[in-house]
């Protein structure tokens, strides 16, 4: 599967007549997503650096696995995104 940068044409024509920030409702859904959290960063590091932080194996790979199975619903035919 490839993924288009630009957007298939339906998607840019709903950023077209969008009133608000010219953005799709999956665009502004992922950008509520991706916020970075400096403090929770600096935790993180914090936590790194002195030994605390484990890795949960078995969320990340669920996490990956959630992940694929959406990727092989989108890779479908006739799936609309």
């Amino acid at each position: 599967m490839t993924v288009n940068k630009k957007g298939h044409k339906s998607d840019q024509t709903s950023k077209e007549s969008s009133p608000n920030s010219g953005k799709s409702d999956a665009e502004h859904e992922i950008a509520q997503e991706c916020i970075l959290d400096p403090a929770k960063i600096v935790e993180v590091h914090r936590r790194i650096e002195s030994g605390e932080y484990t890795v949960n194996a078995r969320r990340i790979a669920g996490k990956l696995f959630d992940l694929e199975s959406q990727l092989r619903i989108l890779d479908q035919p006739g799936t609309k995104c």
